[in-house]
């Protein structure tokens, strides 16, 4: 962008940033149904292995072929990669026993927990409104579950995985900050989570079988599509965006989740589903201040 000036260049790669943020959004909505009918095919954990085993790959040979270090921040792209791995294995071993609309709007309740990675991370308490969302948030996933008696493995486990992603954000906007160097982070944590879903698979004894060509398609779009690609338009993103509205813009996420389970995956959407999905969605959108977010500021 040679001769703009320096504010609207970085408007510009904001509006980008969104544009980017928003794909990532409607990628990784598109793949619950999709997840959910291949982890019944292979394990969870290998699915999840063979899916950022591709992606890493991908990546290694893209770093290997530009000459980029592959050893830079380790540490940090090995937390992420942790937290990365924490988050599908438990997201798609959820989605073996909950329906991909309700994985799609528990799993968008990681907006509701980053005030409290934000307290962990940054010792900055939560306020007020954060814990009357928290509660709203709580009121929607004991409805949309049937409360305790109700609630089946797979909702209780999807938690995890939103709480896994809200921790993730905003270390990925630390590793940033640090210099490290989005490429190359992101090939890191590809990597270790691979790796952790392969140890975990062993463990478990899931079987090692080939699949068909329709399951490696699968696997092959999952790795390139919401794994690489939307990664690093999120880790783009994040370069111009910070956490709040990186949420924010993610607000999106079960709303697409919703539309490919149920308009794609025939999944039943009842009237007493979307009156509750209603509720999360209130929540989620209550726990972001929308005129910091707006403004581009910290959470």
């Amino acid at each position: 962008m040679a001769g703009v000036a320096p504010k609207e260049r970085r408007t510009a790669l904001q509006i980008l940033s969104y544009i980017g943020l928003i794909y990532a959004a409607l990628a990784w909505g598109s793949t619950f149904i999709m997840v959910k009918s291949a982890a019944m095919e292979t394990g969870p954990l290998l699915l999840v292995a063979y899916r950022f085993g591709v992606a890493g790959l991908v990546m290694t040979l893209y770093l290997l072929l530009a000459g980029t270090p592959l050893f830079h921040h380790l540490r940090a792209g090995v937390g992420l990669g942790a937290l990365i791995a924490l988050m599908y294995i438990t997201q798609t071993v959820g989605l073996v026993y909950t329906s991909a609309t309700n994985s799609g709007f528990i799993t968008g309740l990681f907006v509701v927990f980053l005030p409290l990675f934000v307290f962990l991370f940054e010792r900055k308490g939560p306020t007020y409104r954060d814990g009357a969302v928290i509660l709203l948030a709580l009121l929607g996933l004991w409805l949309l579950t049937g409360g305790l008696h109700g609630a089946n493995a797979g909702d209780l486990i999807t938690v995890v995985a939103a709480a896994a992603y809200a921790a993730y954000i905003p270390l990925v906007d630390r590793a940033l900050r640090d210099g490290a160097r989005p490429f190359t982070l992101l090939t890191q944590s590809f990597v270790v989570t691979s790796a952790i879903a392969f140890l975990g698979a062993v463990m478990l004894r899931e079987s090692f079988s080939a699949g068909n060509v329709n399951l490696w398609g699968v696997i092959i779009f999952l790795a390139l599509v919401p794994s690489l690609s939307a990664y690093l338009a999120q880790f783009f993103a994040q370069r111009y965006v910070l956490p709040l509205a990186v949420g924010a813009t993610f607000l999106l996420e079960p709303v697409f989740a919703t539309l490919f389970s149920v308009y794609w995956g025939k999944e039943p959407f009842s009237d007493m589903q979307f009156t509750v999905g209603l509720v999360i969605l209130l929540a989620m959108a209550a726990s972001v201040d929308w005129k910091r977010a707006s403004r581009g500021e910290a959470a």
